[in-house]
């Protein structure tokens, strides 16, 4: 497990309006535009206190967010305006009972699962949870694939596990060592792994060599563009190593075409801790060194988006999106937070993932 790191080294470089985590969630409304940044504009998440939100247990605090699981408009068939998304969360909330170390998954039935750092654990939007697998201690990222199989990564051991509803695991590969845990259309999983971007067959455990990087600048989170013609890769290299996110052209079996080149610089220092993108193509990556949100633009131009700065301790490792029902918004993103306890936030946003529209 990575320490916080010192406070000066956060801050370096801040320099334009962001939205910026220094303590508890804002009233309703109110997301604040505070100062900081690299590059444009972006959330800064300063908001006020969190009454005993974050002291042990969720209650108080966090009252930003939209009131009985609002599902999140969009999905209607409107049109995309991707030229006029707002430079910043619309609004954001902690999401209560779910907890999430570096990764989070929902299920089918609306039951979102994340580790505690002692174990899995299950909770739904109103905040009902329960231990879904004990003593499974530090784990990495983690997704569902279509049979309802968890599938995560585990930093105590190495291996990559797979998990059935009803709590059975099996170890698929033992030795990975993966951050990355995407299921790709293929419905195989893509992980990272030494130097190496690998694809895994999630029934045999098999493992395939797809691109590399370097041992100093090591592949750390994986993503898919839209039509999934491009993998995107954020690096885990050591402070000021590198701030570039790279890209490879795909082919229609997801087999590499070119050699991984430079998509987007100034990402942070170059701990790149989760990728998503949207519908309007735009990639989200989350950057450790810096603790930023970036949003990087289909052509390579990034701002930031949340910078959690001010206060580390709010920084969101793994990114997910909401799934639109049993109250998980389709137009927001999930961050688990590995130094506040392993909670977990929700921002709205303008925006979805692949194939959401706006009402």
């Amino acid at each position: 497990m990575r320490a916080v790191i010192p406070m000066w080294l956060v801050v370096l470089g801040c320099t334009s309006p962001a939205l910026v985590i220094t303590g508890g969630d804002p009233p309703a409304g109110d997301v604040g535009g505070g100062v900081g940044g690299d590059s444009g504009t972006g959330v800064d998440d300063t908001g006020g206190g969190e009454g005993t939100g974050d002291e042990g247990g969720d209650e108080g605090g966090d009252e930003g967010g939209d009131e009985g699981g609002d599902e999140g408009g969009g999905d209607g068939g409107g049109e995309l305006d991707c030229d006029n998304l707002a430079d910043e969360p619309l609004d954001y909330q902690l999401i209560d009972g779910a907890r999430g170390y570096h990764g989070l998954a929902i299920d089918e039935d609306g039951i979102m699962v994340g580790s505690d750092t002692n174990s899995l654990i299950k909770s739904d939007y109103e905040g009902d949870w329960s231990v879904f697998l004990p003593g499974t201690g530090y784990l990495e990222q983690m997704v569902y694939l279509p049979d309802g199989d968890l599938v995560y990564g585990s930093s105590m051991t190495g291996d990559v596990v797979r998990v059935t509803p009803e709590g059975g695991s099996t170890v698929l590969a033992s030795n990975v060592w993966t951050y990355s845990v995407v299921l790709g259309p293929d419905e195989q999983l893509y992980l990272t792994s030494g130097k190496w971007v690998e694809r895994m067959d999630p029934d045999t455990g098999e493992l395939t060599e797809l691109s590399a990087l370097s041992s100093a600048v090591p592949p750390h989170t994986v993503g898919f563009n839209l039509d999934y013609s491009r993998m995107y890769i954020g690096t885990a290299a050591s402070v000021g190593g590198a701030s570039e996110v790279y890209v490879v052209e795909l082919d229609e079996n997801l087999d590499p075409t070119t050699e991984p080149e430079v998509f987007a610089e100034g990402i942070g220092y170059g701990w790149h801790d989760g990728i998503v993108v949207d519908a309007c193509d735009n990639v989200y990556v989350t950057e450790y060194y810096s603790s930023t949100m970036y949003r990087i633009t289909p052509e390579g131009d990034a701002d930031r988006f949340i910078r959690w700065s001010a206060n580390a301790t709010y920084y969101g490792h793994g990114i997910i999106w909401g799934t639109g029902e049993d109250g998980w918004r389709r137009d927001a993103i999930y961050t688990p937070m590995p130094y506040n306890n392993n909670k977990v936030r929700e921002y709205v946003l303008d925006i979805g993932p692949r194939g959401w529209t706006p009402e």
